[in-house]
């Protein structure tokens, strides 16, 4: 698939969720869970989309930037918000001994937190090129938060390419 397709999907899912969060039922706004925010403060649904098509490896166990930093996305919010935040890659493990390798998102600036696995696109296998997604909330308080994608694998040698991140305050 080509990069221009890429984004165009991810254009699609940013719609979509956008239709669904304008939703004037409020059942996908309850099922999104309860978040509270300055009633003066707008419900800003701007996405921010980096995407990152080269591929790079990783044969650390902690988590680090590849030579190609991000994909990295910068989130200004005028009061605190719940954010969506959807990572993909393409990611394989290269040796032939299976390992799991992982691709997360590291906080820096007003909101902060360390990549965890949790929320972490990953893959246990030496497959070739999968393409994983994955989808977490993220609790931000009010200013400038960059969202910053970091890799790591178990053992051996990670493969990441095709790196996308959106985030969406809700």
């Amino acid at each position: 698939m080509s990069d221009t397709r890429r984004f165009d999907s991810l254009e699609r899912v940013v719609r979509d969720t956008r239709r669904l969060l304008d939703d004037t039922s409020g059942t996908v706004l309850a099922r999104l869970g309860t978040h509270t925010h300055d009633e003066k403060a707008p419900l800003n649904l701007d996405a921010q989309i980096d995407y990152v098509g080269t591929l790079q490896t990783t044969t650390s166990t902690t988590y680090v930037d590849l030579t190609t930093v991000g994909p990295t996305c910068v989130l200004t919010l005028p009061a605190a918000r719940r954010v969506l935040v959807f990572i993909k890659a393409q990611c394989r493990q290269t040796t032939t001994t299976p390992n799991r390798v992982y691709m997360s998102v590291a906080l820096t600036g007003a909101t902060v937190g360390a990549a965890p696995d949790l929320r972490a696109v990953s893959h246990n296998g030496n497959g070739q090129g999968e393409s994983y997604a994955s989808v977490a909330f993220v609790d931000c308080v009010a200013g400038t938060t960059t969202f910053t994608a970091k890799y790591r694998v178990v053992g051996g040698t990670g493969e990441f390419s095709s790196r996308t991140l959106v985030v969406i305050p809700v």
